[in-house]
């Protein structure tokens, strides 16, 4: 008897009990029987875990069943209702998927975590306790970084349409061209909420007829518009990207690329004022990019700092951070104050600290007063720079090498300058640690290693390519929310050299 399995258009009723890695509530569904048998994941975009829900399904990739919330027959009992327009969920509307967890009370949003770091322990036979998240002491007006993306806004003509302007958003989950113009967006502060349909309309004035960049056609200029806001000095950076073109058609004549940005750079801040929204920095960012070739970043401040300060409060004094417009930085500064405590407690007594994918240096500045000497290592020069103005505003003992991870600390000239490390800090993208990293770790031998993870699955992935090189887990993990109403956690862990003293 052949087994039927769920075609496009089928409704399902299913009930989630998990997030899956992107955020989706997913159900595993048991369909047939003995030789038949299969497990089907189905992910349902627009429930949540707990729901009863009719699902229709959109796409079947194998045992992968893509699908779409069409009705809750019983709710979660944490459901609430989303405080962003854009988070309200409408089965045909398309969201700007942001906020995954919004409709969730806050609480469940935290179990629901730490349930999702047990899971990829348990997928990858993971021996690791998992204590209960810790909270984020904001859960909205926190995002430090916002990076929005022009897009063309169409108007429709006889012959299907044609671009007019400008359209300012987030792109919803699966969509490349088009994006959510927002209304509003709760993760920034409210004023700078408040102000993004005004900064939208600034780009879209047809008068201007500036066009998007479109790299199906590798064509237009205005690529995205990026906000940073600091928690704690106030500091507020605006950042438009473009493409190299220059000049630019504006009202059917060329205009050159930098006194077209000159006047929307005036223009922008003018709005701001209007909408009280203080800009310590505005930046032009020409993008250049080449099959073949680097990325090329050019950056002229139109106004203000070239960085944004901010200052990060750990163990009872300020922590001064110059972030470059390139410098990746904590997404939740508040929230990462106490990540930075977790990990300040985990180090024990360790006079020298090797802090890898260092960034702008926040973990290896924070740890520095409790040991006595730090040295980080981070592949983005221009954070490696901040680093090194950082420990040297803060007047700490930590030097950054700028480079690959795996091909600085394998270099011997590097290991014979650094000498023995005592415990090496591992802060590594949602990747996790790539071979030559733990070939080097493996060489290295550090007794101890504090591994601060972004992504469940790769840090589980991770612990067992670690376990083969001799590290074990010492205590338990601990989750720490620094994306308040999204299903992302970041997890620190302990590991301990099998044999070290």
């Amino acid at each position: 008897m052949n087994l039927v399995l769920p075609r496009k258009g089928d409704i399902l009723v299913v009930c989630p009990t998990e997030l899956d890695d992107d955020g989706l509530a997913l159900a595993r569904v048991d369909i047939g029987e003995g030789p038949t048998h299969r497990r089907l994941r189905v992910k349902v975009r627009g429930a949540l875990p707990g729901d009863r829900v009719e699902a229709r399904v959109e796409s079947r990739v194998r045992l992968d069943v893509h699908t779409r919330m069409v009705s809750i027959l019983e709710p979660d009992a944490h459901r609430i209702t989303p405080r962003c327009r854009h988070a309200r969920y409408e089965v045909d509307a398309i969201l700007c998927g942001g906020c995954t967890l919004q409709a969730l009370g806050y609480e469940r949003q935290l179990a629901l975590k730490r349930q999702r770091i047990v899971h990829a322990m348990a997928v990858e036979n993971v021996a690791l306790e998992v204590l209960p998240t810790r909270p984020a002491p904001k859960i909205f007006g926190h995002r430090h970084k916002m990076e929005l993306s022009f897009t063309a806004r169409f108007a429709p003509t006889e012959k299907g349409g044609i671009a007019r302007g400008v359209a300012l958003g987030l792109h919803p989950p699966g969509y490349r061209w088009e994006v959510v113009e927002l209304a509003e967006c709760h993760l920034l502060s409210p004023a700078m909420s408040a102000f993004l349909p005004a900064l939208g309309q600034i780009f879209s004035d047809e008068a201007l007829g500036l066009l998007a960049w479109d790299p199906r056609h590798e064509a237009g200029f205005l690529r995205n518009l990026i906000v940073r806001e600091a928690q704690r000095t106030g500091d507020r950076m605006l950042e438009i990207v473009t493409t190299a073109l220059d000049p630019v058609t504006v009202g059917g004549e060329p205009v050159a690329a930098a006194d077209l940005m000159a006047r929307l750079g005036a223009r922008v801040l003018e709005e701001a004022r209007a909408h009280d929204v203080a800009a310590s920095s505005l930046l032009w960012t020409v993008q250049i990019s080449e099959r073949g070739k680097p990325t090329v970043m050019r950056t002229t401040v139109l106004a203000g700092a070239p960085t944004l300060t901010e200052h990060l409060r750990v163990g009872g004094r300020d922590l001064v951070l110059e972030v470059d417009p390139r410098a990746f930085f904590q997404p939740h500064p508040l929230a990462a104050e106490g990540l930075i405590e977790e990990v300040v407690q985990r180090l024990g007594s360790a006079r020298t600290v090797l802090d890898l994918y260092c960034g702008t240096g926040t973990l290896g500045l924070a740890v520095s007063p409790s040991c006595e000497r730090v040295v980080g290592v981070e592949l983005v020069p221009e954070a490696v720079e901040s680093a090194r103005k950082n420990a040297a505003r803060n007047e700490l003992a930590a030097t950054f090498h700028a480079g690959d991870v795996g091909a600085v600390v394998a270099d011997p000239a590097f290991r014979a300058a650094l000498g023995p490390v005592d415990v090496v800090l591992l802060d590594p993208p949602r990747t996790g640690l790539l071979p030559g990293a733990l070939a080097a770790l493996g060489a290295l031998e550090p007794p101890r290693l504090i591994y601060v993870s972004c992504k469940p699955e790769s840090l589980a992935r991770d612990l067992r390519a670690l376990e083969a090189i001799g590290y074990r887990p010492e205590g338990p993990a601990q989750p720490v929310d620094l994306f308040p109403q999204s299903h992302h956690v970041e997890t620190v862990v302990s590991l301990t050299r099998v044999g070290s003293a």
